[in-house]
């Protein structure tokens, strides 16, 4: 009984802040709890009231305060104005135990006021016991934990990883199968821009100037002569003016022009075009006069019948 009271008496006065006091300096120590479980925190608040003026200097706090009392975690210093001369520091200490009975913690020194080259004036917080005490166990339902397990909060953050894996994932997926698709139809991978198609006048007008070149005529071959010619023709025709003029015969093309060119070019294709019939299918021989005069009508009537656009543009360029 008389143990109890003992106990009770001390804890009570445990539980009392203690402050020193100087001229100047005033500093307190209090804990917020002063019995613990083993292994469980309480804060130790430190609080110094001084002149505004005066320079202070706090105790220097290792990793342990006294015997078996452990320091966690210390805030930064938080200084508050009581008047216009005076200010009041606070500081908080996270404290723990893993040792049973009582701990002591030592009274905390604070120096300010050089007396000489290595005194100086100061005051101290009393000294504080913790008490510490086991867990009780219960032996028939054997150890548990001191504490339930906290479950922290769902965040987003947690499933970027995951999220970024599976988008890329899925991209690698239709890159593949993209990839497959063009491989089993031949076709390649990456397709290339089309080159823009020549216009029909150009690419008629080249054509010519390699059947001038080849001299067909003039080597006794009148016949290709003429097939070629009529076949660069009947392409630009049916480019040109968008009907099929290689499938069709001479008097269907003339049908087909006449709403297109003038008479007197109508009259000379009609000319020409019988004329090439003539050569491929009834061999006969022209003329080199007139095998001159086909090729001529050929050039003729591509630069008549190229768009308008294009004759604009020559005028133009003529100008400058």
């Amino acid at each position: 009984m008389k143990r109890i009271i003992k106990y009770i008496s001390l804890l009570l006065l445990l539980c009392l802040p203690w402050q020193g006091w100087s001229q100047d300096v005033q500093v307190s120590a209090k804990l917020d709890t002063n019995l613990i479980l083993i292994g469980d925190q309480t804060v130790l608040h430190l609080q110094m009231v001084q002149p505004k003026n005066k320079t202070v200097y706090w105790p220097e706090i290792s990793d342990t305060i006294g015997r078996g009392v452990d320091l966690i975690k210390m805030s930064v210093p938080d200084t508050q104005l009581v008047d216009k001369s005076t200010i009041k520091v606070s500081r908080n200490l996270l404290i723990t135990s893993f040792d049973t009975g009582y701990m002591a913690i030592p009274p905390l020194t604070f120096k300010y006021d050089m007396k000489n080259d290595s005194v100086f004036s100061s005051t101290q917080t009393k000294a504080l016991l913790l008490a510490v005490v086991p867990l009780k166990v219960d032996m028939k339902k054997g150890i548990a934990d001191i504490k339930p397990i906290i479950k922290e909060p769902f965040s987003w953050i947690e499933l970027e990883p995951y999220i970024i894996a599976l988008l890329i994932l899925i991209v690698v997926v239709i890159v593949g199968i993209y990839i497959y698709k063009r491989i089993k139809n031949k076709k390649p991978i990456f397709s290339l821009p089309k080159k823009p198609a020549v216009p029909a006048h150009i690419k008629a007008i080249s054509q010519l100037d390699k059947l001038k070149e080849k001299k067909l005529w003039q080597n006794g071959n009148a016949k290709a002569y003429y097939s070629e010619l009529t076949d660069i023709i009947r392409d630009y025709m049916g480019a040109r003016f968008n009907f099929n003029a290689k499938e069709m015969i001479t008097t269907d093309i003339v049908d087909a022009l006449e709403q297109k060119v003038d008479k007197g070019l109508l009259e000379e294709s009609k000319k020409v075009l019988e004329l090439a019939d003539f050569v491929k299918f009834a061999k006969i021989q022209p003329l080199a006069d007139e095998n001159s005069q086909a090729l001529k009508w050929a050039y003729n009537f591509v630069e008549i019948t190229k768009p308008k656009m294009e004759n604009s543009e020559k005028r133009e360029e003529e100008t400058l």
